[in-house]
């Protein structure tokens, strides 16, 4: 998981590609030891989603990326369309 999605985090190339950067924040789906704090609020506000805002971490799971790119989505959409 990539736990920080948001537009500075999306790269284009020159062929319109999309990349992911920034991975500081990632977390893999299992067998890592945990090195954030408990209750610790990780990420850009705007783009997080509820539970990851309230600092529950130990349940954050992939869901938490698509809600990040569902913002952004809308955000695109609504600029694009004003």
């Amino acid at each position: 998981m990539h736990r920080d999605l948001k537009p500075q985090n999306i790269l284009i190339d020159t062929l319109d590609e999309p990349y992911v950067a920034d991975f500081g924040l990632a977390k893999r789906d299992a067998g890592e030891i945990a090195m954030t704090v408990e209750g610790a609020i990780l990420g850009t506000p705007a783009y997080m989603p509820p539970e990851q805002a309230r600092g529950d971490a130990r349940n954050a799971d992939r869901r938490n990326d698509v809600y990040s790119l569902g913002v952004r989505g809308t955000f695109a959409f609504a600029v694009f369309f004003r």
